[in-house]
Order: C-alpha cells, then structure tokens, then sequence
C-alpha cells in the first residue's frame, strides 16, 4: 500500500500528454498489462484508468472510490512537482493540430479551421474551446513539453511516433522505468489487444460513454497516422507553425531545419 499524498498514492502512475497524442492509446494497453485479468474497453477503463479533468473521477479519486491499485492516472496537466511514476507522451504539434480539431468537431463544434488554427497557435485553444477547466495548470503544446522535459530525469519521456514504429520497444522502456516485470507473449497479447482497428472497433462496442456517442460519423479513436498535416495545411499554416514552434520540432527531432 502506498501513503496518501494529496489524495495521491506512491504507486500510482501518471500518463502525461498534450491532448490527442496517444494518452487513450497508452492508458489502455498499460491497464490492460498491469490489470491483467480484466477486459478493458471503454466502458469500464475508468475503474482503472480514471481521468483528472472529469470530476467525477477526481472525486472517487480523491475518496478512493472502486478503484483499482496501481491506479493509472490520466492527465494533461503542466509539470506538477506532487507527481510520481510519470509517463510523458509527445506527439508532432503539426498532426496533434489536425486531431484536436477533429476531436471539438465530434463534441459538437462548429469552428472553421483557419479559426480554430489562430486559437491554437496563440496557446489558449483548450480553454478558448472550453476543453479544461481555465484554473487547471494546462497550456500550450509548447509549455505542455517544456515543462516536463526540465525534469525528464524523474521521468519517462515517450514519443508517440517511435510508439507507433516499435510498440513492444517503446513499451518495454515504460515498463523498465515503472519496474513492472511482464511475460514477453503477454506484452505482445496486449499490444494486439489494443491496436488501432481493435480500440475502433471497441469505440463503436461502447454502450455506456456519452461523448462517444455525439456524431458518430466522427470517429474519437481516428487515424493516428503521421504526417496528415501535410493534406491540410496551407503554406500560411506551415509559416505560423514554424514561427511558433520551429525550434522545438528541431530539438524533438521532428525536423532538421526550418526547410519543410
């Protein structure tokens, strides 16, 4: 058992992003290793992976309310120092753009692009959009991994597209890091559990997740491909990314130079 910190326990482990850069991916394949013995689908994975943006989770976490230990706890907050056991998952800003876009759209949204664009690169579209709470501890793609990477030595880092290259390998680190010992055939079971067409498929098997159900012509689990900004932007776009962000995507390596 660990201590109660905050309504923190010492084995609890944080999964970390930006929004749309594989968080759901993550939390379900690292809930389906360590609960083991569980289907996890969307119908249940908050007994086992709750989220602290939903405030019904935040109070059964903060009562310890059915759920189940190590508790998997999903976020996107900035750096917050009570924090242990973290798994910080980057994405390319340029494709999570393009994804959280598709995400306000499924939950209702009506914003044009170009619109919705000028919000982002600002770095206040999750609370222009109304996505978190505007006292939550959440900024900008930016800020999300500025803050972590200063302290990446107390924590794992994770890139979403070596995830989707070598999943096993990837994986392999998260688990080292949390000192997590697991079967080869059972980290493999896993991972094909939880592959993209299978987490689709349960997407449209859920019964009892309601923003699943708005504009199911939208899919949540989407394509979570690399590379689909490049379809959709205009040279404007790419120019304002690059102002914006440029020098982090070289330092990511997501590019060499400023020539793409």
């Amino acid at each position: 058992m660990g201590i109660k910190v905050m309504g923190i326990y010492d084995d609890d482990i944080f999964i970390v992003s930006y929004p749309r850069s594989g968080n759901t991916w993550l939390r379900f394949i690292l809930a389906s290793i360590i609960h083991r013995k569980s289907k996890i689908d969307f119908d249940n994975i908050k007994q086992y992976s709750p989220d602290l943006h939903d405030p019904a989770d935040l109070h059964a976490i903060m009562d310890n309310n059915n759920i189940e230990r190590p508790r998997i706890l999903k976020t996107h907050m900035n750096y917050t120092r009570e924090y242990n056991n973290v798994c910080y998952l980057f994405r390319d800003v340029r494709d999570v753009i393009i994804s959280l876009y598709y995400y306000f759209l499924k939950m209702g949204s009506r914003i044009e692009f170009n619109e919705y664009f000028e919000h982002f690169i600002s770095g206040n579209v999750l609370k222009d959009l109304n996505y978190v709470n505007p006292s939550e501890n959440i900024g900008s793609w930016d800020e999300s991994i500025k803050s972590w990477r200063e302290h990446n030595d107390k924590i794992i880092m994770i890139k979403y597209e070596d995830m989707l290259v070598d999943t096993y390998l990837e994986l392999k680190k998260i688990l080292d890091y949390l000192d997590i010992n697991i079967p080869t055939r059972a980290l493999q079971k896993s991972i094909k559990n939880y592959s993209h067409d299978k987490m689709q498929r349960m997407e449209n098997n859920a019964r009892n997740v309601e923003y699943l159900k708005k504009n199911k012509h939208i899919k949540f689990i989407r394509k979570g491909k690399v590379g689909q900004w490049k379809s959709i932007f205009t040279e404007k776009h790419i120019e304002l990314v690059k102002k914006k962000y440029g020098d982090l995507l070289i330092k990511l390596e997501y590019e060499k130079d400023l020539n793409w």
